[in-house]
């Protein structure tokens, strides 16, 4: 059915941290259709050509219209870039879906104009506009010509505080550091999957909640549960671990015997430490709490969590039923929002003018639309309301079909003067968007925004004292499209944002193979200290076996 040739020329293109990544290039050919797919093998990362090692992954899958429903074919397409010659498309495979990752062709000046020789004829080379810095293109070939294409483009102007090669060692520099003074502070010894983690420090102690399994590795797997380690900031490696929720549980409230999952944390009078998470009750998913009395070292009930809906005044449950029925309220029936049913409060909450704001995640990773629903409280997370949301559906999307992977979700949340901002989490090829409603009417959400051109992680906004607002993102397009390669999810871009987000600037980038995603954050004594997730086993190719800690120095944005 599939003619499969190879093209054994090399091409080398070189990224914004100065790393050499090797393509070998594979054609498949459908006789019984006119499209052509130009599939990008990624190659192994290597430091010098002389390491670099051919890995020809995928050598042979279904085309864009399979049925993707087996989990095994998803594995081994994820990360795969294709070019449909019928429709001129750019196509990207998330895991989930095929996303175009542009619309129409595009004639655009070579990246490297002093080898533009080197570049004419060739087919699929990858390469970073110098002048531009952070925009890809793909050169696919076309009759006689080259013709190269933009992968990815943002409403804000992204810079960097250095030159390109300063901040390459910048960044190394702190990379180094970082990685080498992060602690794994989860119980590892145990566990064979953890995640999703939040950071509060009381006293001099560090508090951390976290999601995981002793059974399973990939989220959502049978047994996972939440659970609390507790260190004196000055040695992480005296931990104490308390296990705050398991599926079953009975504690006050039975829990159903499914997983729980994506934790969040409030401090409330420096004695009790709330603990949110998702669960499921009477085969119902909710948002959940359970207290831990940080003097007496014990745990309450588990509780629901209430809300206000509609703009009504009675409460009733934080769950997905009632989150559906809010999105009714602000965008009417047939939405599709959230058609994946799941919910999660993993943004961290704030506190403005004597209230607590946050966002509730709405739907799941497999769903058309995901979004975000900003909320408030005014009695420590015991009960929220509802407020507005911005609309997934009017992303500018690059998903093959036009209602299929517009995601705002996880959403980071700020204030700037008189607005509201927030900072969601889009899927690999869409990039990372903002919305901003005004605080007169927390109901009405602009038009989502492409602000940065990579996102597959939560994004993390903190204001580091006498430094300015602090933007942690998911930064390398290169590092995603390895795909089932290697894993990924490993570096962090750290940027310095001004101009109400319009402007962004690069500080520096943290890099560790072994991952670095969904970090959590807490300003104790000036600094600011993260949790993040990391794979040091190796165990999955997402990057979820290990909860670090560590301490984001002030002195890395000297």
């Amino acid at each position: 059915m599939f003619q499969t040739t190879y093209i054994t020329k090399s091409s080398y293109t070189l990224f914004s941290d100065n790393t050499i990544f090797k393509f070998g290039l594979t054609q498949i050919e459908m006789k019984s259709r006119a499209l052509t797919l130009l599939i990008i093998s990624i190659i192994c990362v290597s430091t010098s050509l002389g390491q670099s090692n051919w890995v020809i992954s995928p050598s042979n899958f279904k085309l864009p219209e399979a049925d993707l429903r087996n989990e095994e074919t998803k594995k081994t397409l994820q990360g795969s870039i294709a070019y449909d010659s019928q429709n001129k498309n750019v196509i990207y495979f998330d895991g989930l879906n095929w996303q175009v990752i542009n619309n129409k062709v595009k004639r655009l000046k070579l990246p490297l104009e002093s080898n533009k020789s080197d570049y004419e004829g060739q087919i699929g080379i990858l390469a970073e506009d110098e002048e531009k810095e952070k925009n890809f293109y793909i050169s696919i070939k076309e009759g006689e010509r080259s013709t190269w294409l933009l992968l990815n483009s943002t409403s804000s102007k992204v810079d960097q505080s250095l030159n390109r090669e300063a901040y390459k060692v910048k960044s190394d520099q702190v990379s180094g550091e970082i990685t080498a003074k992060a602690t794994v502070i989860s119980n590892f010894e145990v566990e064979k999957y953890a995640h999703s983690s939040s950071i509060k420090i009381v006293d001099g102690l560090v508090y951390v909640a976290y999601m995981c399994n002793e059974e399973g590795t990939w989220e959502g797997d049978k047994g996972q549960m939440v659970r609390l380690t507790y260190f004196n900031i000055l040695n992480p490696s005296a931990r104490t671990y308390i296990d705050i929720c398991k599926p079953g549980l009975k504690a006050g409230i039975t829990l159903d015997n499914s997983d729980l999952s994506v934790p969040n944390t409030l401090i409330i009078n420096n004695n009790i430490l709330r603990i949110f998470f998702r669960g499921r009750v009477k085969g119902e998913k909710k948002i959940l709490y359970r207290d831990f009395n940080i003097t007496q070292r014990n745990l309450s009930n588990i509780e629901e969590v209430k809300c206000r809906i509609e703009k009504k005044t009675s409460n009733v449950d934080l769950s997905y039923k009632n989150a559906i029925n809010h999105l009714n309220f602000l965008f009417g029936s047939n939405h599709g929002i959230a058609d994946s049913e799941d919910l999660f409060v993993t943004s961290e909450i704030i506190e403005f003018n004597k209230k607590l704001y946050t966002c509730l995640s709405i739907g799941g990773g497999l769903g058309r639309f995901v979004g975000s629903i900003l909320m408030s409280s005014e009695d420590n997370g015991t009960s929220w309301t509802l407020l507005g949301a911005p609309d997934p559906r009017q992303i500018q999307s690059i998903a093959q079909r036009e209602n299929n992977g517009k995601r705002f979700w996880e959403g980071a949340i700020a204030i700037e003067k008189e607005s509201m901002f927030i900072i969601g989490r889009g899927t690999p090829g869409n990039g990372l968007h903002i919305s901003s409603a005004n605080l007169n009417d927390l109901y009405q959400f602009s038009q989502p925004k492409k602000i940065y051109a990579t996102s597959n992680v939560k994004p993390l906004l903190f204001n580091y004292p006498n430094i300015g607002t602090i933007l942690l993102n998911e930064g390398s397009l290169a590092d995603r499209l390895i795909g089932s390669l290697v894993p990924d999810r490993t570096v962090l871009d750290v940027l310095l944002t001004s101009d109400n987000y319009n402007r962004l600037t690069k500080v520096f980038t943290i890099r560790d193979y072994n991952g670095i995603h969904t970090p959590s954050f807490y300003l104790y004594n000036d600094e600011i200290y993260i949790t993040y997730t990391t794979g040091r086993r190796r165990l999955t190719t997402r990057n979820c076996s290990e909860i670090m800690f560590v301490k984001l120095d002030r002195r890395f944005f000297n």
